[in-house]
């Protein structure tokens, strides 16, 4: 989505100005069923050079899922799709000293499409890569409609994500080759 503009306002409120965007998220979509095979790709290769735009210009999103991703009702050129809600956003290699929007020790993101070093920095760091994984696990629900790993709380999904394997797409996807 187009930044317009940012600041502060004069009681400290923070604010953003940014594009109006009309269509329904990638999540709406896969629950009506509306995502087919052919869609499924040019998603991913859309979200992709959406990523390697933000990765360029140093933002990892860190919090990439169906939720997420727009798809606009009527796309102006070849863009069908948006990549939303960059507030979990950090600058990669950012060691300015500047102020820091998040802090170290704390987990950001959402469980079912978070990589295992948004859990701890003995995983690795937040990087492009992070990103990449939670588009993996997002093009994994969208063609079997469950996200890698489910479970009842946020921490169990997070156990899973470090300790498990999914099960794999030709288990859940009728007609994926093995």
């Amino acid at each position: 989505v187009t930044l317009f503009d940012f600041g502060v306002e004069d009681d400290g409120t923070p604010y953003m100005v940014m594009e109006f965007v009309r269509g329904r998220t990638l999540a709406s979509s896969l629950k009506k069923g509306d995502v087919g095979r052919r869609r499924f790709l040019e998603i991913a290769l859309e979200v992709l050079e959406a990523l390697e735009f933000a990765h360029r210009r140093g933002l990892i999103h860190r919090d990439l899922k169906p939720e997420n991703i727009m798809l606009l009702d009527n796309p102006a050129g070849r863009s069908t799709l948006k990549v939303l809600d960059f507030g979990l956003a950090k600058l990669s290699g950012d060691n300015s000293g500047g102020p820091q929007l998040t802090k170290t020790g704390a987990i950001f993101g959402t469980p079912h499409y978070m990589a295992p070093e948004q859990v701890g920095p003995e995983y690795g760091a937040v990087d492009p890569s992070t990103d990449l994984y939670a588009l993996g696990a997002v093009m994994y629900a969208m063609l079997s409609g469950v996200p890698p790993f489910e479970s009842g709380s946020a921490m169990a999904v997070i156990y899973r994500t470090l300790h498990e394997r999914p099960v794999p797409l030709a288990d859940r996807v009728p007609g994926l080759p093995a």
